[in-house]
């Protein structure tokens, strides 16, 4: 799309960045157990589809996408998504969400996420970009399963 990079591939050195994101967007302002909290993710750091959103020349954000498929179709599934707080609502979330669904239909991918239900802010965007909802998050309880359909299906006959 354009030429700004708009993320880059995580490293084993941004850990402590990509951990200070999550506890901007997860718990902010709130009480947490940081030293549980930092071994959980310790153990749960994986570098496959991690990504560092970046905005002029800074690293403000990460990105999580995971390649998969649904038996019918591939499926690129946005497994996080989170700008420090300080660089949200300039757009740059919806630059990344432009990208993702420009790559998709590359990858002969449908585009899928998953939202809390609370998070009015980011469904609005997400629908705003074309993303529908699909359902409810089997993995947790308060989220919701959103989809963005790269290659629309018209029904079959008599439908």
């Amino acid at each position: 799309m354009g030429d700004e990079e708009l993320w880059r591939d995580a490293a084993q050195e941004d850990f402590e960045f990509l951990y200070s994101v999550l506890v901007a967007t997860r718990w902010p302002g709130k009480v947490y157990n940081e030293a549980q909290e930092r071994e959980r993710y310790t153990k749960k750091f994986n570098l496959e589809g991690l990504h560092v959103i970046r905005h002029e020349g800074q690293d403000v954000g990460r990105l999580r996408l995971v390649l998969g498929d649904d038996g019918r179709m591939n499926i690129l599934n946005i497994a996080g998504l989170q700008i420090l707080p300080a660089f949200q609502r300039r757009g740059i979330g919806s630059k990344i969400l432009s990208q993702v669904i420009y790559d998709a239909p590359g990858m002969s991918a449908d585009v899928t996420l998953e939202v809390k239900k609370d998070n009015e802010g980011a469904q609005r965007l997400y629908r705003a970009k074309g993303f529908v909802h699909i359902g409810p998050d089997p993995n947790c309880e308060d989220a919701i399963r959103m989809r963005y359909f790269t290659h629309k299906t018209l029904p079959g006959p008599g439908h």
